[in-house]
């Protein structure tokens, strides 16, 4: 990668010239496509090749597998007394609160509606603040 940044630096911005971001975006995309289909020295043929040659580094995600699992975060959260767990700011009522005062809580980074927490994986919603003010009024 070093290598790499230096060939930038030697190849591409000496000589680029253009002051706009937006030019100097589209000069690299055309020196990058130049310089993934010249040979290499140190390759014996161009990167483009080289990479197509090999055999795939992915590995295919059966189709049956739920993809958004394989996103999901996990965090060491203190339990409080009245059985909710804070994370990132957020307050979250669990059911069944566990005897130690620490769980694993799982999570989508991009969905914090709803959070996961146990080895069952057991949700955990969202304190609602307004409604839980008002749970003990008499009609």
């Amino acid at each position: 990668m070093e290598r790499f940044f230096r060939t930038v630096r030697d190849q591409f911005l000496a000589v680029n010239t253009t002051t706009s971001l937006e030019q100097i975006n589209i000069g690299f995309h055309k020196w990058l496509e130049g310089y993934h289909r010249r040979r290499h020295s140190a390759l014996d043929c161009s990167p483009l090749q080289k990479r197509l040659a090999g055999s795939s580094v992915c590995q295919p995600v059966p189709e049956v597998t739920n993809i958004e699992d394989l996103f999901m975060m996990e965090r060491r959260c203190r339990v409080y007394k009245d059985g909710t767990i804070r994370l990132f700011k957020q307050v979250y009522e669990i059911i069944d609160p566990p005897s130690s005062n620490r769980l694993t809580v799982y999570y989508m980074p991009w969905d914090l509606s709803c959070v996961y927490y146990g080895h069952f994986l057991k949700p955990a919603y969202r304190l609602n603040l307004n409604q839980n003010a008002h749970r003990f009024d008499h009609p």
